[in-house]
């Protein structure tokens, strides 16, 4: 082989191993985000279902202040009912 082929083919290989060691780092960096993103949402989801669990326990909270407003309005109506009625006896 002449040696100018030879250097061609060593500045192709050079290239080559050059391109390969580009490849391997974006590789590497792009498995690096992958794994911080895959953590974010890992994240996310628990802040997702703790959000869900909180608004579940809200709206039972709301209906059981609902249930004792009722309550509440008719021992208020029995009271002042009862109130008239001593008020009448006297």
């Amino acid at each position: 082989m002449p040696e100018s082929e030879l250097e061609r083919l060593a500045e192709k290989i050079d290239r080559l191993v050059e391109e390969l060691k580009a490849t391997k780092s974006d590789r590497h960096s792009v498995s690096s985000e992958k794994k911080k993103l895959e953590e974010k949402v890992a994240h996310l989801e628990k802040q997702l279902r703790l959000l869900q669990k909180e608004g579940e326990h809200t709206s039972e909270l709301s209906a059981q202040n609902k249930a004792y407003r009722k309550k509440h309005a008719l021992l208020k109506s029995k009271v002042i009912s009862m109130l008239a009625k001593v008020e009448a006896m006297q």
